[in-house]
């Protein structure tokens, strides 16, 4: 049914969303069709916005009855009129209300045209089988899907085929070599085993170093053909991989009848006392190994008592890094007792293992029985006072063989570097690290006095006092 409205044909509404002024006009106009079951009274108005005029209308009221005339200006409606009255400060339509029904009608189209794009899709793509739906759901059963972690993930799968790859084709160059070195590469166990395959057909191969590549216990069993089939590798360097305690027992089960690694280096291994006891029995049958490092480890007074029992007797082992444990006094004193019947060590050494003056008077006592030719001691940074700088003292006078000591960051101060001073006179030493050990002019004069008079010594640290 067609309608008819007293609105001017070429008016066109305009919404205002800033704040403005209306300018009062007494022309009203009324519309005589119906609007959504309603009929409207307006008031020409002029909208002021920035110093510009705009016409528009005002609704004034509303019906929903057809046959009743609006009511006058600025009276109540009755009737089924409903009068709208403009408050003192008007602001026309406010633009979050415009915005709000922007967003609405937006997201209502937007949904329509998601669905018909998903009716599209789902009858162009071919429909998935049931096997390939029950391989999906196998295969994501404990994963929470997203968009990012997906991308995330298709792109770590990419790149780790990727350096598979790479690892393969490097892995083929790998038989030629005499010493590899891949500390730091990030190989883990997976990586291990790639290359193992390569390594063990490499009769050429002296030196190995695999530090820090994030080898644990498991990945060790890489090792096992390499070290069986190998006789040539003298030097396997396993420093800073979280083997633990686990992989050492595996790793001296294969070690035991090994004949050609000479220096194993275990440095930041994560060993405690129950690998140390598996190296210790490893060392009592192996008669190959010369140069052991384990500095850095986990390993106390009872894993010093272990590494000792295996130096009774053995005839192989030349130098021991135990620098940065906890062996304390008692793991001295157990070290001890392993050095009176040991001939074969040369290099012992104990850098922060807190000994003190108990521990460096027991260490003593077993040096002095030792009947091999110890040349380097390290007692560094072990809290050792000037009374523990008594029993050192006499180690270095009587001592025919020692080249080398330090005596870093301990606490010797005046008294005691006066007693290691009268010592240094008359013995075979070469080179002594004395630094950081609190001592003042007197202390340093000492020292200089017997370098003086000591001819075979050609290095000394020793602190040096500013004046301020």
């Amino acid at each position: 049914m067609l309608s008819t409205s007293t609105l001017p044909h070429h008016f066109h509404p305009k919404i205002f969303p800033v704040e403005h002024e209306w300018k009062k006009d007494t022309k009203s106009l009324y519309s005589s069709s119906n609007y959504s079951g309603q009929r409207l009274k307006f008031n020409e108005v002029v909208c002021v916005n920035r110093k510009k005029e705009i016409k528009g209308l005002a609704v004034t009221a509303v019906s929903s009855s057809s046959a009743l005339p609006p009511p006058p200006q600025g009276q109540s409606g009755k009737n089924d009129w409903k009068v709208f009255r403009k408050s003192k400060k008007s602001k026309g339509v406010p633009f979050k209300v415009v915005a709000e029904g922007i967003a609405s009608l937006l997201g209502f189209v937007q949904t329509i045209m998601l669905t018909v794009l998903w009716k599209l899709m789902a009858t162009v793509l071919p429909k998935p089988t049931k096997k390939a739906l029950d391989e999906k759901k196998l295969s994501s059963e404990g994963t929470v899907w997203s968009f990012g972690k997906n991308l995330l993930y298709e792109f770590s799968a990419k790149m780790e085929r990727v350096s598979k790859q790479h690892l393969y084709e490097y892995a083929k160059d790998l038989s030629s070599f005499r010493i590899v070195n891949l500390s730091g590469g990030d190989l883990g166990d997976e990586g291990l085993f790639i290359l193992a395959e390569s390594l063990v057909d490499n009769q050429n191969l002296e030196e190995l170093n695999l530090s820090y590549n994030g080898i644990t216990g498991a990945g060790l069993k890489a090792l096992d053909g390499v070290l069986q089939s190998n006789v040539v590798l003298k030097t396997l360097n396993l420093s800073g991989n979280p083997i633990g305690e686990e992989g050492a027992k595996y790793l001296c089960d294969i070690l035991v009848g090994n004949t050609g690694i000479k220096k194993l280096q275990l440095n930041r291994a994560r060993i405690g006392n129950e690998g140390s006891k598996a190296i210790s029995e490893m060392l009592i049958r192996n008669s190959r190994l010369q140069i052991l490092e384990l500095d850095n480890n986990l390993i106390d007074n009872s894993g010093f008592s272990e590494l000792a029992r295996s130096l009774v007797g053995n005839e192989t082992l030349h130098t021991m890094y135990l620098n940065r444990n906890h062996g304390g006094a008692l793991g001295a004193s157990a070290l001890a007792e392993g050095l009176e019947r040991n001939r074969s060590l040369r290099e012992l050494h104990l850098n922060g293992n807190s000994i003190g003056d108990a521990g460096a008077r027991a260490l003593v006592l077993g040096l002095l029985s030792h009947k091999g030719e110890l040349v380097a001691l390290d007692l560094g940074n072990n809290g050792i006072s000037s009374s523990g700088a008594t029993y050192i003292a006499e180690y270095i006078r009587s001592s025919k063989t020692l080249l080398w000591m330090s005596l870093f960051m301990n606490d010797l101060r005046d008294e005691g570097m006066a007693k290691i001073a009268a010592a240094l006179r008359h013995c075979t030493i070469r080179s002594i690290d004395l630094g950081e050990n609190d001592i003042d002019e007197r202390g340093i004069y000492n020292i200089t006095q017997a370098v003086h008079q000591n001819p075979l010594i050609a290095s000394i640290i020793q602190p040096v006092i500013i004046q301020v």
